[in-house]
């Protein structure tokens, strides 16, 4: 599901060029303190969640770091999200709207790593709290230029193409990605 969702209507924290460099996306700056442990993230501001649910904000990436690091999680990335951003005395916190630090505890060479991969997009902290995760993960609720349509089952996953998108509105109506 977070591969499909994450790389089509939600959006990494950062992403990658054509020639592999580090470009911002919802993070615009980063930085990483001088002991190599704190990193604070300045965030795109104005960007709308779809389906109503708001705008991103540092609120949505403390949440979502604290969800994919949970105890009793089910991804196959756990114990690599709890060490970047669930460490025991460490963690993101949100310092205004628009501003996340994440303490990390010990240094962490493959932080900005895991900034740019589609399966940890960014989550509407309102839409989880108020569907709940069982809901909330299979609506697509993102920030990206494709809105969650529809999917059947080892069939197929539908999207539509989100006008006035904050980066680009993408050229053609509807993606369709089949499984095949």
């Amino acid at each position: 599901v977070r591969v499909f969702m994450g790389g089509s209507s939600g959006e990494t924290f950062l992403k990658l060029d054509i020639d592999k460099n580090i470009l911002p996306q919802l993070v615009t700056e980063w930085s990483v303190d001088e002991s190599a442990t704190l990193w604070t993230l300045k965030l795109q501001e104005g960007v709308p969640f779809h389906k109503g649910w708001g705008e991103f904000t540092a609120q949505d990436v403390v949440y979502s770091m604290e969800e994919y690091a949970a105890e009793g999680g089910i991804s196959s990335l756990l114990g690599t999200y709890q060490r970047l951003w669930g460490q025991e005395g460490g963690g993101p916190v949100a310092i205004d709207d628009y501003t996340v630090t994440v303490d990390t505890v010990t240094p962490q060479f493959d932080f900005v790593f895991y900034l740019y991969l589609p399966t940890s997009p960014a989550v509407s902290k309102s839409n989880y709290e108020s569907e709940g995760q069982d809901v909330a993960q299979f609506q697509g609720v993102g920030t990206g230029p494709w809105d969650f349509v529809e999917q059947s089952t080892r069939e197929f996953w539908r999207f539509e193409a989100v006008e006035d998108h904050w980066r680009k509105t993408p050229e053609f109506a509807e993606l369709v990605l089949w499984d095949i």
